[in-house]
């Protein structure tokens, strides 16, 4: 048996490692060592690489006979100012063992991840790898993906706070607008007013978008004839300098997506495009279909197997570096300077793709442009589109509604609507007392109830359960459910037989009106999306 032996450079370098208390005949032990998937590497204490297996160089994209002889700093400069040389510099001076995971940026440009066991030995330092690119790419995208859910979460409940206000603010402004002779002066004003409220439930809807909390009403959708009708409002709205090019196939799929979600995506993907071309350039839209075999995982969101449509926009501006891409659908991130952007357009690109069961992926390059790919599911043969009748506003006769808000200023504005129309109306702050209301109500001597209007958070019983309680009691009573997030937030909950119809918020006296009468005549949804 021989000792450790090791040859000094050169591409005929290897070593040898034998333990002499185990005798294994005829183990060729440097074509055993070659097949290792972890990575095996000596570096001598001149910092220069004296024995790599196969598996070591192709970690850094390379081979071995390219890397013995060289010393690391010839091989990758720069590497000498990182953490992972100042370790095996200390291994040499010092002995002992270290290990770490090590961040490298491969010759390609790409990043890759490693875990390294360093100990000091007789002839250098020795270095084991093991490649967890992967693993931490897939870290990363769920750390991404928790990191927006949590931040959408956080949009969602300002925006419903917001909602409640603009409830109030609106309905508040429509009453003093009433009282208001036409052509007075301050009628102006008031007008102004309802019109900023417009305004703000535009901004809330964004924020419901990253929350995935926006109101939509799915449709099919030919790609290829929702693109171009985009397009027509972009050609005019890019500016002089910016050249649109769309090329579409003649069938690019269809899809089920709120039209105005289409649209919303595509144009905060061209705006985005433009502001990274201050100069000028091309941008491109393009569609095409694609088939998955099976599950993809792109930026943390799961694609299941099946059909897409998969729509581009490309620009020919910055690009973008790594630590940029890492942030770009996060809510308020920006790298518009000078008050030009309120990073909420491409984290709400975000959120209503995922809402679609899509996702997006995006590649750029510093100095190259960006192109931004989005996946959405095509539509299935046959598959209902759960499109929502509407129903003409008309006065109350006389039922009896009970309206459940905890939010006070909320609840007085729609008593005071409801009134007005020609109902009954009954008030509960709470699930708990609507539920003395409703026996009050449908108790001896009392004037009995035709409709249950309940917000949907509410603090202890929310609106949900409320209304369970309620049909368990009263079947016959049907529910219109208030909501300042979506209908997503009471759908999936809810039994269709209980809740027959929902209202968002923020809504006019006039949405208010046409809900509870849909309601009352039995329409089965009713969604005020528009101020």
């Amino acid at each position: 048996m021989h000792p450790e032996t090791l040859g000094r450079g050169g591409p005929s370098a290897r070593i040898v490692v034998v333990n002499p208390r185990v005798s294994l005949p005829n183990v060729n032990f440097e074509a055993l060592v070659g097949h290792l998937r972890e990575g095996l590497q000596v570096i001598d204490p001149s910092m220069r690489y004296v024995y790599l297996n196969p598996a070591a160089a192709a970690h850094g994209q390379t081979t071995p006979e390219a890397l013995i002889g060289k010393k690391m700093s010839e091989a990758y400069p720069g590497i000498e100012h990182t953490e992972m040389y100042s370790h095996i510099e200390r291994l040499m001076a010092e002995g002992g063992a270290h290990q770490m995971e090590n961040e490298f940026t491969l010759p390609s440009g790409e990043t890759g991840w490693f875990e390294l066991r360093m100990e000091r030995i007789a002839q250098g330092v020795v270095v084991l790898s093991l490649d967890v690119t992967e693993r931490k790419v897939a870290e990363r995208n769920l750390l991404t993906v928790q990191r927006l859910e949590a931040i959408g979460e956080l949009a969602g409940g300002v925006a419903h706070d917001f909602n409640n206000l603009l409830t109030v603010i609106r309905g508040s402004a429509e009453f003093v607008r009433g009282e208001i002779p036409d052509g007075a002066a301050m009628g102006e004003d008031v007008d102004a007013l309802i019109e900023a409220t417009k305004q703000a439930t535009e901004l809330t809807s964004k924020l419901l978008a990253i929350s995935r909390g926006h109101p939509v009403k799915p449709a099919p959708v030919g790609v290829r004839a929702g693109v171009q009708a985009i397009a027509r409002l972009l050609s005019r709205s890019l500016g002089p300098r910016v050249v649109l090019d769309v090329t579409l196939p003649d069938d690019a799929g269809t899809v089920v997506i709120d039209p105005s979600a289409l649209e919303q995506i595509l144009l905060n993907l061209a705006i985005n495009g433009r502001d990274a071309m201050p100069g000028g350039g091309r941008l491109a839209i393009g569609a095409d279909t694609e088939v998955l075999d099976e599950p993809r995982v792109i930026r943390g969101q799961t694609l299941a197997p099946g059909g897409y449509a998969v729509v581009t926009v490309t620009d020919e501006g910055e690009g973008m570096a790594k630590d940029v891409l890492d942030h770009i659908f996060e809510p308020f991130f920006t790298t518009k300077g000078g008050g030009r952007g309120t990073g909420l357009g491409l984290a709400s690109v975000w959120g209503l793709v995922a809402q679609a069961r899509g996702a997006v992926e995006v590649e750029s390059v510093v100095g190259a442009g960006t192109t931004f790919r989005v996946y959405l599911p095509q539509q299935v043969p046959g598959a209902a589109t759960g499109a929502p009748a509407s129903v003409t506003s008309s006065p109350g006769r006389g039922e009896t509604v009970l309206v459940v808000d905890d939010q006070a200023p909320v609840r007085a504005v729609m008593v005071r609507v409801l009134r007005g129309a020609g109902y009954r109306v009954l008030e509960a702050d709470s699930g708990a007392a609507a539920l003395l209301r409703l026996e009050e109500a449908t108790g001896p001597g009392g004037p009995g109830l035709d409709l249950v209007v309940s917000d949907v958070v509410m603090p202890g019983m929310d609106g949900i359960e409320l209304m369970h309680r309620v049909h368990a009691a009263h079947p016959q009573v049907p529910a219109l459910m208030v909501s300042g997030f979506s209908p997503a937030a009471i759908e999936p909950s809810a039994d269709p037989d209980v809740v027959v119809a929902t209202l968002l918020k923020p809504f006019s006296a006039e949405d208010l009106r046409r809900a509870v009468r849909g309601a009352l005549d039995g329409v089965p949804v009713v969604r005020a999306d528009e101020p």
